[in-house]
């Protein structure tokens, strides 16, 4: 009886690289960033690259303002340090059937430009989705103090209803 050798499935978990002297080295998945500066406004953080290594800077919770007033979704301002953008995500987290979200960013300035909105909204979304708005850059700047802060709204076409806004968040 001779064994068969199946052959590597290169999509089954990592990509492996063969290099001089036969070492053997993961490839890196990290998507590269297609978006800089100014450029990165009212763009989307994950077609990006932006959304590698994100971190959440500031949360607030949504509550249903129907009965039984539970907790329904969270938004969340989330911050690329490798793109130096904002953008805000709402997570849902009870199961209230298909759900709408919007998602707004605002970036606040304390000179020029005026403040700057971005927004989106996903439709039909089922527990334990979550959605996104675009982007926007957030410069640290030694002239003008630039903060940002994300809202959200959640409703369905029963009873849900749910809105909330984090503070600003001013560090970068």
């Amino acid at each position: 009886m001779t064994k068969s050798i199946k052959p590597f499935v290169a999509s089954s978990i990592m990509a492996i690289s063969l290099f001089g002297g036969g070492t053997l080295a993961p490839l890196s998945t990290a998507m590269a960033v297609t978006c800089s500066g100014w450029g990165c406004d009212n763009t989307s953080p994950v077609t990006t690259g932006c959304s590698s290594g994100a971190v959440t800077k500031k949360t607030a919770n949504m509550y249903n303002n129907q009965w039984p007033y539970d907790l329904v979704a969270k938004v969340e301002l989330r911050f690329s340090s490798t793109c130096h953008t904002v953008w805000s995500r709402v997570v849902l987290l009870a199961d209230h059937g298909a759900t709408d979200v919007y998602t707004e960013t605002t970036r606040t300035v304390s000179g020029p430009p005026p403040n700057y909105v971005v927004d989106d909204v996903d439709y039909n979304l089922y527990y334990p989705a979550s959605a996104y708005s675009p982007q926007v850059y957030l410069p640290a700047s030694d002239t003008d103090a630039y903060s940002a802060k994300a809202c959200g709204d959640v409703t369905n076409q029963t009873v849900m209803s749910a809105s909330g806004c984090t503070s600003l968040w001013t560090g970068i």
